[in-house]
């Protein structure tokens, strides 16, 4: 076999390949008008704000659309997902507001207190521990542990809410008296096939919402219990609205999924789904509502976007955001890359296969054309074939590069109303990626790609894009060959941190959405993760200090702490530093900011630390500190107050999953800071050094299993 055969079989096996995997279908259904339930009307306004968007309504739409994808011969056609049955409203009662009593009634609690530290003020973010001022709320090993705080001198457990083993707690919200818990459950359940009517076990993944009733913390008592197919992805809650979104892929081994809401174990509802180019690899994004002043009331509806998104909620709107995916279609391959490079007088015969989207005769036609080409032919096809695919490469680039972006507004009663989409260059880095201000959405992004025969690059970019997700300003390409780290909008200016070897602290200045441009720039070692304002002049970074290495590049060298003076705009500068010890060093707040404290009211800032003890050049540390740091803050910088460990000594087992002592949250009710792990809470006196003045015992069951924090 010559090198020209060898060629031919690649280049039919990449085009085949490419058909076999990413080509969509061109089927449009009728829309008409969208509603979420049965229950509900959309008050004359229709869900269907723009013509692409299209609607799936029942089971047989959704299979007639797989039948044309590339699933057509798959055989779990032959199974249903159970008996279909029409949409119907519970017929329980709705608990009156009036059995709810107001935490603002209990004259026994704190004066003051800390809350989530939530992104978005009034839109409150789902977390681990929870308090409400007297009471403190948290999980630990799969259990909900109410404790009483306040006052410290009654500190207690008071009740543990149990799970069930297949109910696996995400993280919760309180709103008055109620808990609502968010929990990934696997659920086994027998069907009933549509064709031959034997039972048979299906299973599937769920979120569940389970709403308990805490007027008595001693005795909570579930209420209410929502249950929608999938996993769950993330939630808000603004006001007495509840928002949550489940994810699922839209087939398993027993058929087509189509997204199911519960209530009580009941089936309620089959949402509409909703979608743009149908995909049969896209993901269900299920959103759905609950109002907590009246448990019944519920709305729910799907999506079928890409994998990977991510979410953003402002007050008035929620945004859905994705790394956008291009269909690489066999034909639409051909038609670019080869038909041109196929002699004109036997194109005729091509022409017929791409107009019907034959693949089968376009790949046999292509087959016996190549044979019939002599070997300096076959040479030069090769040769402009590779340069078309180059730039067809480049082309799937530009378009993979881009993220999606969906915007649904919040109507009234928990309804959603589907407005647009957007697109901007590059993939954004977490939710603190975008921010609304005046009906505008601003958006900040990092573009990386890659050149044959140059490598990778990279580069960065600010967006900001109007109520209709239309592009009305940009500012691209920054700090080339790096990438964004951290980044926060904070009214009409933008604080961006990118990395490679330095970091490079970015102020832009968004006051003319049309013009965003850069005001000023500090370069300094090491990166921030996690940026928090401090006033009006500024701000807090939480990162990794770094060093160069003897090859050229750079090495961390210990979780860092920084305080940036952003009065000057033109001329940031870093007020003071503290850098942890040990490169290994790290801390909960980089990767999750709800575990972030801080009050200027105060001036004490808490994090959880987890620092590596011994020598720096240890590649395993010999000991671990395992609690939090408390500091106090001023404009001149950090003074450390003390440290609260939740174990004696330092040179416990170096384990961190299911470590009852590891700190994950801090919070405070008047003059006293509480440090919460999986094991216990301390409490301590902010107005007196920090000393201990309780423990409560939250019963944790050491397990056997081990993890090295190493690989933590």
């Amino acid at each position: 076999m010559n090198k020209y055969n060898i060629l031919i079989i690649a280049l039919l096996s990449m085009l085949v390949f490419s058909a076999c995997s990413n080509e969509t279908s061109d089927v449009e259904l009728e829309t008409g008008e969208a509603v979420l339930t049965s229950e509900f009307e959309s008050q004359g306004r229709t869900l269907l704000e723009r013509d692409s968007l299209k609607k799936v309504s029942s089971r047989d739409e959704l299979e007639e659309l797989l039948a044309k994808s590339q699933y057509s011969e798959n055989s779990f056609f032959s199974y249903g997902r159970g008996m279909k049955f029409d949409t119907f409203a519970s017929s329980d009662m709705a608990l009156s507001e009036s059995s709810f009593a107001k935490i603002s009634g209990d004259s026994s609690g704190a004066s003051d207190f800390s809350t989530t530290n939530n992104q978005i003020e009034g839109v409150d973010e789902a977390d681990i521990v929870k308090n409400d001022g007297t009471y403190i709320y948290s999980l630990s090993q799969n259990r909900l542990v109410i404790s009483q705080a306040f006052p410290v001198d009654s500190a207690k457990v008071v009740s543990v809410i149990e799970f069930d083993e297949e109910d696996n707690v995400q993280e919760f919200f309180i709103s008055n008296n109620e808990l609502i818990v968010f929990t990934n459950t696997y659920s086994e359940s027998l069907r009933v096939s549509e064709s031959t009517l034997t039972p048979y076990p299906h299973y599937e993944d769920q979120t569940k919402v389970l709403i308990y009733s805490i007027k008595s913390r001693e005795e909570p008592e579930i209420i209410k219990s929502y249950s929608l197919t999938g996993s769950y992805f993330d939630s808000r809650m603004i006001g007495n609205q509840v928002y949550f979104i489940s994810q699922e892929n839209m087939y398993s081994y027993s058929g087509p999924i189509f997204p199911i809401l519960y209530k009580d174990n009941l089936r309620i509802a089959e949402p509409d789904i909703y979608y743009f180019n149908f995909d049969p690899e896209s993901t269900y994004y299920s959103i759905g509502s609950i109002n907590v002043d009246n448990v019944d009331s519920y709305n729910v509806e799907s999506y079928l976007l890409e994998r990977g998104a991510s979410l953003f909620m402002s007050e008035n709107n929620m945004y859905i955001s994705y790394n956008k995916q291009f269909s690489q279609d066999y034909v639409e391959q051909f038609r670019e890359n080869v038909f041109p490079l196929i002699k004109s007088e036997e194109r005729g015969i091509f022409e017929k296969h791409i107009d019907k989207q034959d693949k089968e005769a376009i790949s046999i036609t292509f087959e016996e054309y190549l044979s019939r080409l002599s070997d300096d032919e076959l040479e030069e096809f090769m040769e402009n074939y590779q340069r078309n695919s180059d730039e067809y490469y480049e082309k799937i680039q530009a378009e993979e590069r881009k993220t999606v972006i969906h915007k649904l507004s919040l109507g009234e009663d928990g309804l959603l109303y589907y407005e647009t989409k957007g697109e901007v260059d590059g993939h954004l880095l977490n939710q603190f990626s975008m921010d609304e201000k005046d009906e505008n959405l601003r958006v900040a992004t990092t573009t990386s790609f890659w050149i044959r025969g140059e490598g990778s690059h990279s580069f960065n970019n600010v967006y900001v894009l109007d109520s209709n997700l239309e592009t009305i300003g940009s500012l691209e390409k920054l700090a080339e060959d790096e990438r964004i780290y951290s980044t926060r909008f904070l009214g009409d200016k933008l604080y961006m941190v990118t990395f490679k070897q330095v970091d490079p602290l970015f102020v832009i200045d968004l006051s003319t959405p049309e013009q965003p441009r850069v005001l000023g720039e500090l370069k300094i070692p090491g990166f921030s993760s996690y940026l928090h304002p401090y006033g009006e002049n500024f701000l807090i970074g939480v990162g990794k200090e770094t060093k160069e290495n003897e090859w050229g590049g750079f090495e961390t060298i210990g979780l860092k702490l920084s305080l940036f003076d952003v009065s000057d705009v033109n001329n940031p500068k870093e007020v003071d530093k503290y850098i942890f010890n040990g490169k290994w060093s790290d801390s909960e707040v980089l990767y999750d900011h709800k575990a972030f404290l801080f009050d200027p009211s105060k001036r004490l800032l808490v994090l959880p630390v987890r620092e590596a003890k011994g020598d720096d050049d240890d590649y395993y540390p010999s000991s671990w500190f395992r609690g939090a740091y408390a500091f106090e803050i001023t404009e001149n910088g950090f003074e450390l107050l003390d440290t609260i460990s939740h174990f004696d000594g330092v040179d416990k087992e170096r384990y961190y999953w299911n470590n009852p002592d590891v700190v994950k949250r801090s919070l405070w009710m008047d003059n006293v800071l509480y440090t919460i792990s999986e094991g216990k809470i301390i409490a301590s006196d902010l107005d007196n050094d920090l000393e201990e003045l309780a423990e409560i015992d939250l019963g944790y069951e050491v397990q056997d299993n081990y993890y090295p924090e190493i690989y933590y």
